[in-house]
């Protein structure tokens, strides 16, 4: 039992700085965007475009989908109209192990 609760301590240790690292990374204008929020794809659809931006990809989660303007101000219209969290998109995908 103790080898397995440290090997999830060292393996909570390990993923948590690649965490700390895409969460604190900054959006850049141009690259895409993982838009976290409560509202349906439907909503934020919406709000992207409202935004000055546009979705992408084939498909959006429930709670997120990816986004990308030109637009340096994009970013902070999508917080000010309800998104939780704005994060750099290439960086959640390498991740996961994709590239955009």
């Amino acid at each position: 039992m103790q080898n397995i609760a440290n090997l999830f301590l060292f393996l909570m240790v390990v993923t948590s700085g690649s965490l700390v690292a895409v969460v604190s990374a900054n959006p850049v204008p141009g690259e895409p965007v993982l838009i976290l929020s409560a509202q349906g794809v439907l909503s934020r659809e919406h709000i992207v475009r409202s935004s000055g931006g546009r979705l992408i990809g084939p498909t959006s989660a429930p709670l997120a989908s990816l986004a990308v303007s030109d637009d340096p101000e994009f970013v902070e219209r999508l917080r000010s109209l309800g998104t939780f969290m704005v994060l750099d998109g290439r960086s959640i995908a390498q991740l996961c192990g994709a590239s955009i």
